[in-house]
């Protein structure tokens, strides 16, 4: 089966989201630049298996 490699996920409230995925999903999520709209945010979602091999990853944006 394929797996997932991007998605993007709209926030309307950044800081809650980051929480949501961290606390919930145990993700890391990583505020990046972004330079084709600097007030836009975008953060990376990075997220591992148990035995720590890189899982779907993905993008939220404000």
């Amino acid at each position: 089966m394929p797996a997932i490699k991007h998605f993007e996920s709209p926030a309307d409230d950044i800081q809650r989201a980051v929480g949501f995925y961290r606390d919930i999903f145990n993700w890391e999520l990583e505020k990046w630049a972004n330079p084709e709209n600097p007030n836009m945010d975008y953060w990376f979602i990075k997220t591992k298996d148990e035995k720590g091999n890189l899982g779907i990853s993905g993008g939220m944006m404000k």
